[in-house]
């Protein structure tokens, strides 16, 4: 369900305020001051908790990514020799890993 049909379903008051929508699809990349570990419970306790559908994570400092689906399922790329596949909720997005190398 994509953000207008969540907005549709909010009542007039939820309309009003802030509300709390969430996107079906982020990607994160970690920075240098990141820890990567605190990235990891972010993307499963605050983004797929709230009904986030995928959830991407990416590290340019190791090379490596994660994709997490609802249900728990969480697909790990380990090297950027990969193309990151989205799947059924954004038919046609890859992300070929390889344009992310620094050396």
């Amino acid at each position: 369900m994509g953000l207008h049909e969540k907005h549709n379903q909010l009542s007039e008051d939820e309309r009003k305020r802030i509300p709390a929508i969430v996107p079906d699809f982020i990607m994160e990349v970690r920075s240098q001051t990141d820890s990567l570990a605190k990235l990891k419970r972010k993307m499963a306790d605050v983004w797929m908790e709230n009904g986030v559908e995928v959830a991407c994570l990416i590290d340019p400092i190791r090379e490596k990514a994660w994709v997490y689906r609802q249900g728990g399922v969480m697909e790990e790329y380990a090297n950027f020799d990969a193309t990151l596949v989205v799947g059924d909720l954004m038919p046609g997005f890859e992300l070929d890993l390889k344009d992310l190398k620094t050396a």
